[in-house]
This record gives structure tokens, sequence and C-alpha cells, in this order.
């Protein structure tokens, strides 16, 4: 099929679509149409190529090249599986409210906005989206006060939604009321690169059909105990480039189906004995670029299914009070205490029974 670009003058807005690989410059903006690419760049294809014009196209790529107001925006863009929003350069802040996305709310199934500040979400505005699968908002100064607004989601034809609230001005994660429940199968959430400092015990209850959760680059202090209470499927748990200096022992026993787990880069000195009580299907756990001195004895029994054990850049002096460490983690592959300060390895560190054992690394330590 030959490739085709269509680009339509709405106001002050373009909507670009393709078919096929294509580049084009519309105004001072290059497009750049690469099919089922789905990215900031604006490029996607249209439909599956059959003639019956009752098809929609399969992905929207909206620039707002100035000022508009989404809500006559959005109202004008032919129904579309997906829509991709970014607003380049664009000072104003938008306003989303029920109308916005109301005429794409039963066929639009992925919907991203990029680089588009937004000043308010009222609560309703994703209400009656029954065929959202995924959502993303990313360099949109969203704020505390706009997550009422994603709970309020309903996926009548959708197992599972996947949420990106990425680098954005979220402060905080209070509980319940903010955002998601049971019934709306909220199985990946990602808010990387926020400014969140606090994460109540309640942020993620309801959230029983989470698989993957990124808290990565944020500003978090400590994880209470009873934080990821509801989440017995939860795999995925990143927690990195933090300032984590507290995690309550039992803060993960509920979470048996966890498999990795990421701590690295936050301000870790102490680590209780429990605190990775029930893991007994972690397979991957990151430690690394904390301020670990010790561990205590028997830290690590529960981790029967463990494969790698990340532990460089810490501040860890001898393992005496984890004389079981080779004990329970017969699948151990990998371990890395590199960068620390070790002066001596005690003769339980490596037991026989760690038979799987392929890399260790003791690099730059006082051996």
């Amino acid at each position: 099929m030959s490739s085709k670009l269509t680009v339509l003058f709405l106001g002050v807005a373009i909507v670009v679509c393709c078919y096929e690989s294509e580049r084009a410059h519309v105004g001072d903006h290059q497009v750049n149409c690469v099919p089922n690419y789905n990215t900031c760049q604006c490029s996607w294809s249209a439909d599956d190529g059959t003639s019956n014009s009752t098809l929609y196209s399969t992905v929207q790529c909206v620039i707002l090249a100035t000022a508009v107001d989404l809500d006559a925006l959005m109202g004008a863009i032919p129904l579309t599986y997906r829509i991709n929003v970014l607003c380049p350069n664009d000072a104003t802040s938008h306003n989303l409210t029920s109308r916005t996305f109301s005429k794409h709310s039963e066929t639009t199934s992925h919907l991203q906005v990029v680089l588009c500040p937004i000043h308010t979400i009222s609560a309703d505005t994703f209400f009656g989206s029954s065929s959202l699968a995924a959502i993303e908002f990313m360099y949109t100064s969203l704020t505390d006060d706009s997550l009422p607004a994603f709970g309020q989601m309903s996926n009548e034809y959708n197992e599972s939604i996947i949420v990106r609230l990425q680098t954005n001005l979220i402060n905080n994660l209070p509980g319940f009321a903010y955002g998601f429940n049971p019934e709306k199968n909220v199985s990946n959430l990602s808010m990387n690169n926020n400014q969140i400092v606090t994460v109540s015990s309640r942020a993620f209850a309801g959230m029983t059909k989470l698989f993957s959760l990124y808290l990565n680059a944020n500003k978090i202090a400590k994880i209470l105990n009873g934080t990821f209470e509801s989440c017995g499927r939860l795999q995925i748990l990143k927690l990195s480039q933090n300032n984590i200096s507290l995690i309550e022992e039992g803060t993960f026993t509920s979470l048996a189906s966890l498999v990795d787990l990421d701590i690295q880069g936050n301000k870790l000195r102490h680590l209780e004995t429990g605190v990775f009580r029930g893991l007994t299907h972690l397979k991957y756990l990151n430690l690394s670029y904390n301020q670990i001195e010790s561990l205590p004895q028997g830290i690590f029994d529960d981790l029967t299914s463990l494969k790698e054990l990340r532990l460089e850049y810490n501040s860890l002096i001898d393992f005496n009070q984890s004389p079981t460490i080779g004990a329970p983690m017969r699948e151990l592959a990998t371990l890395n205490i590199s960068h620390n300060a070790l002066e001596k390895i005690t003769p339980f560190l490596l037991q026989k029974k760690m038979t799987n054992l392929v890399t260790v690394d003791f690099s730059y330590n006082r051996l």
C-alpha cells in the first residue's frame, strides 16, 4: 500500500496521521510517521488498509502548535483507537473536563498527552471511557489534585489498564480516595520522576490486580508497613533513586508473587531482620548504591528463589552478622558486593549448597 500523509488544519491545531513510514514538515515541526511506533514524536499508522469507510483510524497524532482549546480539538478529530497529543513550546495551561474526551469515550483505547501543561482535570474527565486500556500523561505538570480523575475510568472491554503519570508535579499519594479501586483493573502503574514525598499506607488499597509499580526518581523518605497490603499479584516493584531511609518490617510480607524488587540509589543504612519475609518467589533484589553498613542475621532466609543479589556501592564491612547468606539461596547465580569496605570474607559467606552461582564480584573492597 502506498504511503499517505494527511494534514488537517483545525484552527491553530494540526492533526497528522499516516498509513506507512513517511516524513514531512508541518510548520516548524518535523513529523515522522512510523507505523505502530508509539512515542511523543507524533508518528503513527492509520487504519488496517481496508476500504470500509466505517473503520476508525488506528492512531491519531495531534500536534498543538500554539494555544488551543482541547475540548474543541478532541471534538474535531475523527473517531480513533489511539490519541496522542503533543504540545511543543506551549505555555498555555489546559483544563480537562467531562467534555474533553466524551466523543471518544467508547472508541479510544490508548491516550497519550505529552508536554501539555495541565491546570486542572475534573474528577469526571474520564468517566464513561469504557475502552481505555492505556493512558499516559508525561511532562504535563499534573499535581495531586488531578489524581481523582484517574480513579473514574471504567473499562468494560479491557481486563487491565496501564496508567503512566510520569515526570509531573505529584507530591503525595494519600489513600484510597485518590484513585483506583478493584473494579478498575489497573495492572501497570508508573509514577516515575515526580516529586512524591509521602506514600500513605493506604495509597494502593484495593489495587488487587496490580502487576507492576514504578515509583523511581521521586523523593520518598520511608515505606510503611501495609502500603502494599492489597497488591498480592504484584511482580515488579521499582523504588530506585528516592530518599528512602526506612522500610518498616513486614512491608513486603503480602507480596508473595513479587519477582523483581529494586531499591537502589536510596539512603538505607539499616535493614530490619524481617524486611524481606515472605518473598519466596523473589528472583532479583537490587540494594546497590545505598549506605548499608551491616546486614542482620537471617535477613535473606525467605529468599529461596533469588537468582541475583546486588549490594555494590554500600558501606558493608563484613558479613559476620549474616552467616546464613548461602543456606537458603540455592538458586543464586549472581552476587555483587563490589565497592564496599569488606576486610574479610567469612567462611559462611559462600556455602557449598550454592551450586548455581556463576558470578561473584568482591572487587574494590579492602580484602
